[in-house]
């Protein structure tokens, strides 16, 4: 194998490949299974060779070639041993839902907080006309936008990091975290230097937003591609992940021999798709309409009972949330095309990820 990009590679002890494996002379002796298995290699492994760090952008992230000759990976080595292999995929998706869904957030929540008080600092100190910028509605304007995206990455995180505490792995809501909180902090990242000008382009010891800027691509290249993971990878597992009942029905198909139980659950949850599919779209008309005529009906000082303002807001996530569930029912009898559905996918993934962050906005 030959892997050119790989996070600390360069300082890592230690290594997981993932691999398939098949076992065509029955070694496993019915313990554990054939398919996607993960091991655990040590840095100085016979043929594993964890190369040269690469410079990207000159930021101080690590990355580097992990590439391997004839390695031979003894049943020791297997995470989990012998009853674990063909078990990989779940390993990989819990450390990968927890390490991005963290991690790369984070970077953006420390941009938005550099952002509003060095640049919001800045701008009330500089001057332009005998005026300080902050005076002017441009700068305003960027720096309320950045303001907001910044408590929405700050509130993200915070949930994200709750359920994480709470010995919870979340593939989708990471993929919905690492792709919103990384766009986000591109832009705060964008306002900031807009707004510090030529005391941002100008390389030196007191330039704290070069580096910054320098960065981003590599919070949105690294872990999943962002393009990638929105237009692909978050409703391409949500639509069966975040459904309580698709996840059981598409194992009930997977049953290589006919089976009478898997007969019996698949007609069940198939009932039970259906009538989730009947109530969503109950949902979604009843609270549209009492949506708008709550909405109508609105005291114009309303905002000021935060309780009410609270309560106003959530109702509007339920309503967006049904309207949401009922399209992604839909997207199901599309069948295997949905996958080249590329552009449809990634306004699903838009769309879920306002969700989730308005709800975690909510909740901060």
């Amino acid at each position: 194998f030959d892997k050119r990009y790989i996070t600390l590679a360069p300082i890592a002890g230690c290594v997981g490949v993932g691999l398939n494996l098949t076992d065509p002379d029955n070694l496993l002796q019915d313990i554990g299974e054939e398919g996607f298995t993960v091991a655990l290699l040590e840095r100085d492994h016979p043929g594993l060779d964890m190369g040269p760090r690469h410079i990207p952008l000159s930021c101080a992230f690590m990355n580097g070639t992990v590439k391997g000759q004839d390695v031979w990976i003894p049943m020791d080595c297997i995470l989990g041993g012998r009853e674990r292999c063909g078990f990989g995929w779940h390993m990989f998706v819990e450390c990968l839902a927890e390490g991005r869904g963290v991690s790369l957030p984070a970077g953006s929540i420390g941009g938005a907080r550099s952002v509003a008080s060095g640049v919001g600092a800045y701008a009330r100190v500089r001057k332009q006309f005998r005026v300080p910028i902050a005076e002017f509605g441009g700068i305003q304007e960027a720096l309320a936008l950045a303001g907001s995206d910044g408590l929405i990455t700050i509130a993200g995180g915070d949930l994200m990091n709750a359920i994480v505490d709470n010995h919870e792995a979340p593939m989708v809501v990471s993929s919905i975290m690492k792709q919103n909180c990384t766009e986000r902090g591109r832009r705060i990242i964008e306002r900031g230097m807009d707004i510090a000008a030529g005391s941002a382009i100008c390389r030196g010891p007191k330039n704290y937003l070069g580096n910054i800027y320098m960065s981003l691509p590599v919070a949105i290249t690294v872990e999943g591609a962002n393009i990638m993971t929105r237009s692909f990878q978050i409703i391409g597992q949500g639509l069966t992940r975040c459904h309580p009942h698709m996840l059981e029905l598409i194992q009930s198909l997977q049953v290589e021999t006919r089976d009478e139980k898997a007969v019996a659950t698949f007609n069940k949850q198939l009932g039970k798709v259906i009538g989730h599919g009947i109530t969503n779209l109950a949902n979604s008309l009843g609270r549209g309409v009492g949506s708008t005529f709550s909405t109508m009906t609105r005291s114009k000082n309303a905002y000021k009972d935060g309780d009410k303002l609270l309560d106003y807001h959530e109702k509007q996530l339920l309503r967006l949330s049904a309207n949401f569930a009922i399209t992604a029912d839909l997207c199901f009898t599309l069948g295997g095309k949905l996958k080249f559905e590329e552009f449809l996918m990634g306004r699903l993934a838009d769309t879920m990820g306002s969700i989730y962050l308005g709800y975690a906005t909510l909740h901060h």
